[in-house]
């Protein structure tokens, strides 16, 4: 990069919050120009906040935002800017990467998930909703969800 070359200044959203259990979760919302029928929120890769590492979701929302598809970023519960402590983080001997990963693996923020399918369906009006993440982010769209059916797998559609 050469001095004075133009920077092309990532969107970081519109700061959001919703309520889910008496906590005060914070997140950015990626809207488009245009009305959609899907929009999809990124999950917290572990004790990342909603951000992700060296601000991969805020490039991908820029990305998919730029194809029309509206995003949501989010901190659960106990990440980043969102009220409430991380159950992992309660544990006075503290715990292994692997043992707080096992934690979202069980589905600790599956019902923060849920309050922000909710508040994304209830803000912009998509009737469908793609959860993705990376690593711990991953995880989450595993676990039952059980307003929601779920999508057919790869290999059970037809």
């Amino acid at each position: 990069m050469s001095v004075g070359a133009p920077v092309h200044a990532l969107d970081t959203g519109v700061p959001v919050s919703f309520d889910f259990a008496g906590f005060n979760l914070v997140g950015s919302l990626h809207e488009t120009n245009r009305p959609a029928a899907h929009g999809v929120i990124l999950l917290n890769q572990g004790p990342v906040d909603r951000g992700g590492s060296h601000r991969l979701y805020i490039k991908l929302a820029n990305e998919l935002t730029a194809m029309g598809v509206p995003v949501l970023r989010f901190d659960a519960r106990g990440v980043g800017e969102s009220d409430g402590i991380w159950q992992a983080e309660t544990q006075e001997t503290g715990l292994s990467i692997l043992e707080a990963y096992g934690h979202i693996q069980r589905g600790v923020w599956k019902d923060d998930a849920l309050a922000a399918i909710e508040f994304m369906q209830r803000t912009t009006g998509v009737s469908r909703i793609i959860l993705g993440g990376l690593c711990g982010g991953s995880q989450t769209p595993r676990c039952p969800l059980p307003r929601f059916p779920p999508c057919p797998s790869p290999s059970s559609a037809s």
